[in-house]
């Protein structure tokens, strides 16, 4: 779909994490994948990437995680209500993905 992140969100102390906009060759079915990279400044004085992390970064992982997981999902319901208005066929699956999770203990 493109060769740029849809988001970026940046978490502090270098980290962040990318979402990208994927499509399924085998059915056109849009899917998402995040990375997580960290940049800090070698040595040589330059700007490297990584995906290791300290100790101090894995609550900024979180914080990039969680804001990443609602985007998609927001996405997500978005592309199911379009659905929803056409054929009905990916909406129940996206809405049942938001249920709270209160709701599904219940049920289980």
């Amino acid at each position: 779909m493109g060769d740029k992140p849809v988001l970026t969100i940046h978490a502090g102390g270098g980290v962040k994490a990318n979402v990208w906009l994927n499509e399924s060759s085998k059915d056109n079915d849009p899917f998402y994948n995040v990375s997580i990279i960290r940049s800090y400044k070698g040595t040589d004085d330059q700007w490297h990437e990584t995906n290791t992390y300290r100790r101090d970064d894995l609550p900024r992982i979180d914080y990039a995680t969680r804001k990443a997981y609602d985007f998609i999902l927001s996405q997500q319901y978005e592309i199911g209500e379009q659905q929803q208005e056409s054929d009905g066929s990916h909406a129940s699956r996206v809405k049942q993905d938001r249920k709270p999770a209160s709701a599904a203990a219940k049920k289980g």
